[in-house]
């Protein structure tokens, strides 16, 4: 800043690193810039860049590249922006051109999570640039603000008001009614008719959880999500709660993170309660990497009914794609299994394999094959040795996790530590000095299915041959299997076997500290397998 000393201080950093305000990503040695630090539209206390905004408007067909712009707008009294978007198109048909403003709706609502206040087709000599090209977001805000857009959109919003009128269809039956009225209170839309389009109207995930909530509570019946993805109009989904026959009680398909434009994680199996197993992953990947979750009967146990059987492994891995194709009809697909549940995404690749569907990625999470093999002087180890080797693994994952901390963070760890030793450890000594680590190991397995879904016995299911690749996360401190560094995977995956060491236990890795670590190994795996440029960029 020209005679400004004061606010040049400002923008260097205490080893004088410049801070531009620009924003960009390190891919391979390479840097990207992406964009300004000012240019952040934030809605309901969350940012979102105008760059990808624009980048997801301009994967619409009839949207013309270079001249999509995203800007916020912020009311008087109000904590939380608005979003307006203005672009240029070759269409000027009026219905094409309404049906091009609700294709860019649905895509931004259905990829972010949110719904655009204004959609502004505009003219191109109607976008200002400066003299080198570049777009002045800024005087196309004031514009919108001091009204000069007014006469468009009030245009745009008539034009919208005329087509829903024009496909209106009313209710013909109760059913239709009850559904039409909640579709119009959660999506703040009228008229809508009974043939009109969820995501078309700006519904997306989060509504469409607000929205099932509601027909739940009417209709008296479970609705999983991914009922509105195959019924997603009210007529549809009136026809579907009207068989005799329907039912949801072994519905599995539930958003763990719902929004994001990437291609989306399904993770098999074992949740956790509140789906927490996952819930730290999804946090490190971020709000662009959709994951959903798929554990059978999960209707059963919100009704809290006792036990929930399972079908067999091949038959459970049919209906895990039944329902995930359901939201997702065509791969590539990402399928990430944890302990057990590894064995079920492994069944589920080799099926969608024979269907002739692309499995950009198999992710085991510490899952052991039923076939690996002991070491040898197993057996012939006392109790005594067995439970000090036990107690030298927990020291050891108890100081990585202290190295991995924060600092801040280490001395209440530390301490937290040292009063489950004194409370837990040091009352067994006077009793057994052991514990037995293959029946721990089964015990740690059990843990997972009481509070996650009933358990797939791996003695009931042997993984054969897989004709892709298997990557396997493995934790580096669970008991007997941290002796084959392959958990008992090498020779059966045809196109071979990635594997990332994670310090920790078991499901542990999927915790903190452990996690952070697993979620940056796990961004490069998963851009290296999706070979796309910018799907993995933050």
């Amino acid at each position: 800043y020209y005679n400004n000393p004061t606010l040049n201080r400002t923008l260097f950093t205490e080893d004088d690193w410049l801070n531009t305000g620009d924003l960009g990503f390190l891919n391979q040695n390479y840097l990207t810039v992406t964009g300004r630090e000012k240019e952040i539209v934030i809605i309901n206390g969350k940012n979102y860049s105008c760059q990808e905004i624009e980048l997801i408007v301009e994967k619409v067909e009839g949207v013309q590249p270079s001249y999509t712009v995203a800007c916020n707008i912020r009311q008087q009294n109000s904590n939380t922006d608005e979003l307006a978007i203005f672009f240029h198109t070759a269409i000027t048909e009026d219905s094409q051109l309404v049906k091009l403003v609700k294709q860019i709706r649905g895509k931004v609502t259905q990829t972010l999570g949110i719904n655009p206040n204004y959609i502004i087709p505009l003219d191109k000599y109607e976008i200002p640039r400066t003299l080198t090209g570049k777009i002045q977001r800024l005087q196309l805000k004031q514009n919108l603000e001091n009204g000069k857009f007014d006469a468009i959109i009030q245009r745009a919003d008539a034009l919208i008001q005329k087509v829903l009128e024009l496909t209106y269809v009313s209710p013909r039956n109760e059913l239709e009614r009850q559904l039409t009225q909640i579709w119009e209170k959660v999506l703040g839309v009228q008229p809508i008719g009974i043939y009109n389009n969820f995501f078309d109207l700006g519904g997306q995930s989060i509504l469409a959880v607000k929205l099932l909530a509601e027909i739940e509570k009417t209709v008296q019946k479970d609705i999983p999500l991914a009922a509105l993805f195959q019924a997603p109009t009210v007529e549809k989904l009136a026809k579907i709660l009207s068989e005799e026959k329907w039912s949801s009680s072994w519905y599995s398909l539930v958003p763990i993170q719902p929004l994001g434009d990437k291609t989306p994680l399904f993770a098999i199996h074992l949740l956790g309660e509140g789906l927490s197993f996952y819930r730290p992953l999804a946090n490190y990947l971020g709000l662009r990497q959709p994951i959903y979750g798929l554990s059978y009967g999960l209707a059963a146990k919100k009704a809290n009914e006792k036990e929930v059987s399972l079908p067999p492994m091949k038959d459970l891995a049919a209906h895990y794609i039944k329902e995930m194709q359901a939201f997702q009809p065509q791969g590539p697909y990402i399928l990430l299994g944890v302990s057990n549940g590894g064995n079920v995404a492994f069944e589920m690749a080799k099926q969608l394999n024979a269907q002739g569907q692309t499995v950009a990625k198999l992710i085991l999470f510490d899952t052991v094959h039923p076939n690996i093999k002991l070491p040898p002087n197993w057996k012939k180890m006392s109790s005594f040795q067995k439970f000090t080797l036990d107690l030298i693994r927990h020291i050891d994952i108890h100081w990585g996790n202290i190295l991995l901390l924060e600092s801040k963070d280490r001395l209440p760890y530390f301490l937290d530590k040292v009063k489950i030793l004194s409370t837990k450890w040091l009352t067994k000594l006077p009793k057994k000095l052991y514990l037995s680590i293959s029946s721990s190991s089964s015990n740690v397995t059990k843990k997972h299915h009481k509070i996650n879904s009933p358990s797939v016995s791996p003695q009931c299911y042997t993984p054969q041959s897989y004709p892709g690749k298997i990557t396997l996360f493995k934790a580096k401190h669970t008991n007997i299997t941290s002796s084959d560094p392959t958990n008992g995977w090498e020779g059966v995956a045809e196109k071979g076997l990635e594997i990332y060491n994670i310090h920790g236990a078991h499901s542990k890795i999927l915790s903190e500290p452990s996690v952070r670590i697993l979620a940056e190994k796990m961004k490069t795996c998963l851009y290296k397998a999706l070979d796309i440029n910018s799907e993995f960029t933050t």
